[in-house]
């Protein structure tokens, strides 16, 4: 990307592929085509990329963005979209290569390859390392988070994890043929065959389904099952992560958990709660905040139980993603059942 970068440099806070696409939206489709030839495909990408994702962008950063690149314009409000990205595409590439490019960028939101592995639980991206080669693996793994890259790595035989660092610290720049198909082996090989084993266990998808029910109609799916399919239900109530399943995160995880919470959502949720489920929180904090947590409890006016139930779900959303970035772990004889 060293074209794009030299170019905006002087510009911060905005990204050099950001800049480049602003600019190829504000000076119109034909100009922005015969300057999308200037840059080679990832470049395209990148920048594409960013005219898909950027959405408003105000008529004051257009001008200062645009000063950088000539000595007048009129700047105004630019939009980046999907169907503007495409149509500067189709000015200068076949349909065809649009189409495909359009596809790979649009899907999972426009994330790479490499964006979409970080959403793959670790156990999964280290079983297909171990079946790689060690080479192979090492690329990969600089390719993820640092924090994914060391779970995985805890998850690899020993000798396999020795010879992977090893090899990382020799790494040197891959050429692009060979990225290229590592791509295509993960786009393939791997995310094509995890998402089919999805779909074919439906225990997790129903639990999550029923991960964001109300009790009563949860109670009654559940009352359904057990009588007709026992062995499915309990499976699916395994799989399922509750409110009350946050007693498996340990202290520093409920007060990393709390600083992401909207005020207000956390009262709600407690409204009712079990003394355990409300110690988990006031042992988590000041005691001048505890305190006034307890009096926010109390002085609540009755509340409709679905309220309380939506404010739960949403916590749990929350601690669920945390837990998926790896931000905070989950403990207990059950974690292994739902975390990833």
């Amino acid at each position: 990307m060293a074209r794009i970068n030299a170019i905006t440099t002087r510009l911060n806070g905005v990204t050099g592929p950001e800049k480049v696409a602003i600019v190829m939206l504000a000076v119109g489709k034909t100009h922005a085509a015969k300057l999308l030839e200037r840059f080679d495909e990832d470049e395209q990408k990148e920048i594409v990329r960013a005219m898909m994702t950027m959405g408003l962008v105000s008529g004051d950063m257009v001008e200062r963005l645009l000063a950088t690149f000539v000595s007048r314009i009129q700047s105004s409000d630019v939009f980046g979209s999907v169907a503007q990205a495409e149509q500067i595409l189709l000015s200068v590439l076949p349909p065809e290569r649009v189409r495909t490019l359009m596809e790979e960028l649009k899907g999972a939101a426009g994330c790479s390859i490499w964006e979409k592995l970080q959403s793959v639980p670790d156990a999964q991206v280290a079983a297909f390392l171990a079946a790689e080669s060690p080479q192979t693996a090492a690329f990969v793994l600089t390719r993820l988070p640092p924090a994914q890259a060391a779970r995985v790595l805890q998850q690899l035989p020993r000798p396999l994890a020795e010879d992977i660092v090893k090899r990382i610290l020799n790494l040197t720049p891959v050429a692009k043929p060979v990225v290229d198909d590592v791509e295509r082996v993960l786009r393939t090989e791997f995310l094509i065959n995890i998402g089919q084993n999805r779909m074919a266990d439906n225990h997790g998808l129903l639990a999550e389904i029923f991960n964001h029910l109300d009790h009563e109609l949860e109670s009654a799916m559940f009352a359904s099952l057990d009588k007709d399919m026992p062995e499915s239900s309990e499976r699916v109530r395994s799989l399922m992560f509750t409110f009350a399943d946050l007693k498996n995160i340990d202290d520093a995880g409920i007060q990393i958990l709390m600083q992401e919470l909207p005020p207000g959502l956390l009262p709600l949720a407690l409204k009712g709660a079990a003394p355990e489920m409300m110690d988990l929180f006031l042992r988590n904090m000041a005691e001048r905040a505890a305190r006034m947590l307890r009096e926010e409890i109390n002085g609540m006016p009755k509340v409709r139980l679905r309220d309380v139930e939506d404010a739960r779900r949403q916590i749990v959303n929350i601690c669920k993603e945390l837990i998926a970035r790896g931000e905070i772990t989950a403990s207990g004889e059950d974690d292994g059942g739902w975390v990833g």
